[in-house]
Formats: structure tokens, C-alpha cells, sequence
């Protein structure tokens, strides 16, 4: 991904900065796709943006998804995100899975509090072949 040139100037001696978070030359999409086994179908939904997408946004998208009874398959290592939306979570490590449940249970399975130190706790685990 290129940055967008911006041409500025600064008094002699000073440095030009340039703070921005939109890009006007893009155009940002939140997409979910979510399996109708009554319906024998894919169903697509996605907004688009034309600014950049924050973080809430995205939760907001995927909180809607959720509320509408859909199953969301959310692949992300920020576990803050997980522990916010997230009711299952399955921990995949060298092409295994090795860990699987809500996140309280995780927690409990790695006696840790937080949910970010259960996953490295059980990712750990399962390196030196501690977890069948």
C-alpha cells in the first residue's frame, strides 16, 4: 500500500508534518458471509465507507451480524476483540486445533485471568507438546 504524497511546507530549520487518518483515494468495506443451510445459500452483507474504518464501526458490523442470528467466523490475534465479541473460541496453532470454548473457559483452562494471557499460556503449551 502506497501513502498519499501531500505536498507541505514548514518555516526554514523545521521539519513538515502531516497528520491524517482519512484516505480519499479508498473506499473501505466491512464484509461478512454467513451459510443458509435451510435456505441451501450464501448470504453476503457488507457496508462500505468512504472514510477509513475505525475499530467500533467494525464491532458495530459484526455485534449487528450477531444479533440477527448469524454465524460469525472472526479470525483476528487481538484478543481484546475476541473477548468482546466472540461466545466460542477455537485456538489453532501449527495446524491444529488446541484449544476450544467460551472464553471463561479458556481462562479456566490455563488458570490465567486474562484472556490474552490464556491464549499465549495454551499457544505456548502446545509448541512443547503439552496439549493433546
Amino acid at each position: 500500500m502506497t501513502p498519499t504524497i501531500a505536498v507541505t511546507w514548514a518555516p526554514v530549520g523545521k521539519t513538515p508534518t502531516v497528520h491524517h487518518f482519512d484516505r480519499r483515494d479508498r473506499v473501505s468495506a466491512i464484509s461478512g458471509i454467513s451459510v443458509s443451510p435451510a435456505r441451501q445459500r450464501l448470504n453476503l452483507y457488507f457496508q462500505l465507507y468512504t472514510e477509513n474504518i475505525r475499530q467500533l464501526q467494525a464491532r458495530d458490523f459484526l455485534r449487528q451480524l450477531k444479533a440477527e442470528g448469524r454465524c460469525v467466523l472472526f479470525s483476528t490475534h487481538i484478543m481484546q476483540e475476541v473477548a468482546a465479541l466472540c461466545d466460542r473460541i477455537v485456538i489453532i496453532a501449527g495446524g491444529r486445533v488446541v484449544a476450544d470454548g467460551s472464553p471463561a473457559a479458556l481462562r479456566e483452562l490455563a488458570k490465567e485471568q486474562s484472556l490474552e494471557e490464556a491464549f499465549v499460556k495454551i499457544i505456548g503449551a502446545a509448541a512443547v507438546g503439552e496439549l493433546a
